[in-house]
């Protein structure tokens, strides 16, 4: 008796921090955009290029997720989608931090953005497409 009552604290809790994730990776992909569409005049201007061109990393961002589920999904039933979250996480967060420390501190040209933004969202398709 004092193992069942064990096991369902257990599930309760497992329940709570799969809940908790889950409501933290779902808004990345509405943040990722959001966040970043509103920047896209000032961006042409700092690397002195046209807005459609600058547009154009919007339609790269999507065009990479599409490609990264294609990849992802089969790793995430080979590996488990526990261990594909997590390490989704930590690959996109880590190269969203690669990503502004270059852009801040180093003068970078626009193609080099395009490949950033377009590997950003490879790795956050790693994640979005689990739950």
């Amino acid at each position: 008796m004092q193992q069942s009552s064990i096991d369902s604290n257990t599930r309760e809790i497992n329940k709570k921090r799969s809940l908790g994730l889950l409501l933290f990776i779902v808004p990345l992909a509405q943040i990722s955009v959001d966040l970043y569409s509103p920047s896209l005049p000032y961006i042409s201007k700092q690397f002195l290029t046209t807005n459609a061109l600058v547009q154009n990393t919007i339609t790269l961002y999507f065009l990479g997720f599409g490609l990264g589920q294609l990849f992802f999904g089969p790793l995430s039933d080979f590996i488990g989608r526990k261990r594909t979250i997590v390490l989704g996480l930590f690959c996109f967060f880590l190269f969203s931090i690669f990503l502004v420390s270059f852009l801040l501190f180093r003068e970078l040209g626009f193609y080099t953005l395009f490949d950033f933004r377009l590997l950003q969202v490879f790795l956050r398709s790693l994640i979005l497409h689990l739950p």
